[in-house]
């Protein structure tokens, strides 16, 4: 081997140890960085296909007849019975 071969191949070994944990350091970054983005893609999905329910109140399905019968409320107004019980404590 020439002399300036010789010098290319001392300098590749002196520096060999920092270039592999370069190199480790730099593979682990990119898995870490795959691993961010497919739970981001993962996230994004689910919260897209989430099924969303609209609730409103005032269009409700049940009167408040009908949703008492089918609770088994037995037509006793709790706030005529908490005004009455606190009048008669006055």
């Amino acid at each position: 081997m020439s002399q300036k071969k010789v010098d290319a191949y001392k300098k590749e070994k002196a520096g060999r140890k920092a270039a592999i944990k370069r190199q480790k350091l730099f593979r682990a970054l990119y898995v870490c960085i795959a691993i961010a983005v497919i739970v981001g893609f993962g996230c994004l999905i689910y919260k897209a296909t989430r099924p969303v329910y609209d609730v409103n109140l005032e269009d409700s399905k049940f009167d408040e007849v009908g949703l008492a019968s089918t609770l088994g409320y037995s037509g006793i107004n709790i706030n005529n019975y908490i005004g009455n019980n606190s009048e008669a404590a006055e």
